[in-house]
């Protein structure tokens, strides 16, 4: 299956409210995720829909499947490579 279709199909949206990517898939709290997404160390980028700073912040469902879809390559690397 598509990571991303299956994102699309989990949130029923092309974009995932920032601080809920960071619960669900990095283990941070809405403060972290927004001081790193402000510092641009996150792994993929997050938009605001406005300039506003008081905007939230959104990751784009493709950013974050192919974040997954990375993460899940380097593990089965890894994974081959200790099994021979």
């Amino acid at each position: 299956m598509n990571t991303a279709f299956a994102l699309m199909a989990c949130y029923k949206s092309a974009l995932i409210p920032l601080e809920t990517v960071g619960s669900e898939y990095l283990g941070l709290g809405k403060r972290e995720v927004n001081e790193q997404a402000a510092r641009n160390r996150l792994p993929f980028p997050a938009i605001r829909l406005s300039d506003s700073n008081k905007a939230p912040r959104f990751v784009r469902v493709e950013e974050l499947a192919n974040w997954i879809d990375h993460q899940a390559a380097a593990a089965q690397k890894s994974w081959l490579q200790s099994q021979v």
